[in-house]
């Protein structure tokens, strides 16, 4: 370890995942070892429409995570296996939010007719940490049938399979499915 001292490492894991002396620092731990953490949308007033989502959705995007997870740890088609990703909040909203816009104003893509992207989707949510993804997807009414039809594409597999990417959000509204990856 050299010269590095306990306030080095706190410091170096702050640039990683979270803060030392954070209350989430178990959640930080839990990411690190690949646990799966379902944390809380943000507080930011534009995710208040998501933070009372439908229970069906909140367990279709939970069971998304865990299909997305099982993937990933086993390996698939486009790649071996890697480590799990932790949902993170604000990428959960940014999905949330995208997947009602596309349904409430009738479009299918991954720019809205406002112009906004995922990458800006993700930045107004307080997440612009190195490199991101996004799939989307309408149609499928269950987590498994979702999967299947990401997975059956070779760049939605990449983005779910991507060792590069740590966390994942999602949002589910109706039969419209977003997933955002970062890390």
């Amino acid at each position: 370890m050299g010269n590095m001292t306990k306030r080095g490492l706190c410091l170096l894991w702050i640039g990683l995942m979270s803060s030392c002396g954070d209350p989430n620092a178990g959640s930080a731990l839990a990411r690190a070892s690949g646990a799966s953490v379902r944390e809380e949308v943000p507080p930011p007033a534009f995710c208040d429409s998501v933070q009372s989502w439908e229970p069906d959705s909140i367990a279709l995007e939970e069971e998304m995570l865990r299909l997305i997870n099982e993937y990933r740890t086993n390996g698939s088609s486009c790649a071996g296996p890697t480590h799990p990703l932790a949902s993170h909040a604000g990428l959960n909203c940014a999905a949330r939010l995208h997947s009602n816009d596309m349904d409430a104003r009738d479009f299918y893509q991954h720019v809205n007719p406002d112009g906004v992207g995922p990458r800006e989707r993700m930045e107004a949510v307080g997440y612009d940490l190195g490199p991101w993804g996004e799939n989307i997807l309408k149609g499928p009414t269950s987590a498994q049938e979702a999967m299947e039809g990401f997975m059956e594409s070779p760049d939605h597999c990449s983005n779910i399979m991507s060792p590069e990417f740590t966390v994942v959000g999602i949002g589910v509204h109706g039969t419209t499915w977003t997933q955002n990856f970062s890390n």
